[in-house]
């Protein structure tokens, strides 16, 4: 039987939060805001590149972002603020999700005939690409979020780019690290604005902010910081009308998020919908940045949004398809007994893997990595996504074993990886020597925050709507209840839901759970829980 364990030292949300932000007051919490509304966040080499950006006001520019929803959000925010500035030639490019990957690449420096290359949320490890596009002439600038590569002596090793903005890759070099490529596209956006006559910073970060929380938040980044002050900005300016796109707007009300939507709103309705267009397509990049970037009339751009609606409930079913797979392998093999836990499932669709590795390290609380099969230049492959957990660094963990792989990337929580037919066993098998250095007392036990009594409950999610947004970092607050007890309503106390689970009416909130049916068996429907 589980155990339960107390996580925390605090005894009220207030502390709760301030323990997660690692500060000692709220006011702390208020100079986050300040720093992040007035621009006063360091970042080095902003305003060069900003500088550089404009000698290209009437000459070819053109973005090279990435499929995700940061890379998404990114490359929308440069797009929007490249044109707001005056630019007269803007253009993006995206690699092809399944056929080319991650990052910028040959064939898309090779159809850039001349001016400037910005990239966002990629280019740090794009060394090779940027360094033809050197050699051909252009200028480029690198906003990214990502480490640098590591050579063979533990060095970083840097693009030859003209400036790289990456405060992940380059010590020292801001006051925060923890952005992600919009936020870092939000920052020179505003700063590329700055210079325009009659600058309104309050407008501007209204208008960009939204794309940037989006962004922030389907990176799954740390809201501490100016990334917290981005956030809580965005989530107030993506709802306003004539603010945001009309394309995101429209997003967001075709998900029913345009009342005070928080960031779990936005991570488990906004996100996994952009994320489908891509997810499912080749190019699907191209829909998103549509979408996102769309300002037409409202008729439209429902259309756009439902269109995403649509295409994420073909990659709900599939992925439940795949679910039902994964889980019949593992009863089948018993691979509960490994860490981490991988599969190979060959004909997985490889815009779900990413997400069925996530669901599985969740579900078993251990890192996951699910492995499909692909065909390139003639070659079988697998192409995989792992999903880390607990305290297990999948980047170092594929760092230690990159000679047994054809490429890979990612960082902390998340990666993706391709290895050759032959290398897949001897790759797990080393894998598998992760164990001893992983926290298993982490699938050991159910932990709560706080311990509050049921009469308790309507006040406390009041109160919790003081500290969003909640999301990494800050992570929503898990509670303890005492003393539910439940209440006769239409004549009946509880009722079945689904296959495994139940609801209890009660005074003021009800309980309900989707697999705890059997262990109420037997118990008095009126018995305090």
């Amino acid at each position: 039987m589980k155990r339960w364990e107390k996580r925390t030292e605090a005894n009220s949300l207030k502390e709760l939060f301030m323990q997660n932000m690692g500060v000692n007051s709220l006011s702390e919490i208020n100079e986050w805001v300040i720093k992040e509304r007035e621009g006063s966040y360091r970042i080095d080499k902003l305003s060069e590149a900003a500088a550089l950006a404009r000698k290209f006001k009437d000459q070819p520019v053109t973005i090279v972002g990435d499929y995700d929803a940061d890379g998404a959000t990114s490359t929308s925010i440069l797009l929007l603020g490249l044109k707001e500035y005056g630019f007269t030639n803007v253009s993006y490019k995206i690699p092809l999700r399944f056929t080319e990957g991650f990052g910028i690449n040959d064939r898309i420096v090779d159809e850039i005939e001349n001016g400037l290359i910005i990239t966002c949320d990629n280019g740090i490890a794009g060394i090779e690409a940027i360094k033809k596009a050197k050699e051909k002439g252009l200028t480029v600038i690198v906003l990214d979020h990502h480490e640098a590569v590591v050579g063979d002596s533990g060095e970083n090793i840097y693009p030859p780019a003209d400036i790289i903005i990456d405060p992940s890759a380059i010590p020292e070099s801001a006051d925060f690290t923890g952005y992600c490529g919009a936020g870092l596209c939000y920052r020179f956006v505003l700063e590329l604005l700055s210079d325009t006559p009659g600058f309104d910073r309050k407008a501007a970060r209204q208008k960009y902010s939204g794309l940037a929380a989006l962004g922030t938040i389907g990176d799954v980044m740390t809201l501490h910081e100016e990334n917290y002050a981005i956030v809580r900005a965005g989530l107030s300016s993506m709802i306003l009308p004539g603010v945001s796109t009309n394309g995101l707007y429209a997003l967001l009300n075709e998900a029913g998020c345009v009342k005070s939507p928080t960031a779990k709103d936005i991570a488990f309705s906004i996100v996994p919908a952009l994320n489908a267009l891509s997810r499912l397509k080749d190019d699907g990049s191209k829909d998103q940045i549509e979408l996102l970037t769309f300002q037409g009339n409202a008729i439209e751009a429902k259309g756009l949004a439902q269109k995403a609606m649509q295409v994420n409930e073909k990659r709900k079913q599939l992925k439940k398809d795949l679910e039902e797979s994964a889980e019949k392998m593992i009863k089948e093999k018993k691979y509960l007994s490994l860490f981490p836990l991988i599969l190979l499932i060959p004909d997985a669709h490889e815009g779900i893997v990413g997400i069925l590795a996530g669901s599985l390290a969740e579900k078993y609380k251990r890192p996951a990595i699910v492995f499909s099969e692909i065909t390139e230049n003639s070659q079988v492959l697998y192409k995989g996504s792992a999903r880390g957990f607990g305290n297990y660094d999948v980047k170092k963990a594929l760092d230690l074993r990159k000679e047994l792989l054809v490429r890979y990337g990612g960082h902390t929580g998340a990666a993706g990886l391709t290895v050759s037919k032959a290398n897949l066993k001897a790759l797990a098998e080393e894998l598998y020597k992760d164990v001893d250095a992983y926290d298993k007392t982490t699938s050991e036990a159910e932990y709560y925050d706080l311990e509050i009594k049921a009469s308790e409950i309507a006040e406390t999610i009041r109160d919790m709507a003081r500290f969003e947004p909640y999301g990494e970092g800050n992570p929503s607050p898990v509670f303890r209840i005492k003393g539910f007890r439940p209440t006769e309503k239409y004549g009946e106390y509880r009722k079945e839901i689904g296959k495994a689970g139940i609801k209890l009416n009660g005074y003021g909130v009800d309980a309900i759970s989707f697999s705890l049916r059997s262990k109420l068996n037997g118990v008095p429907e009126t018995a305090e829980i």
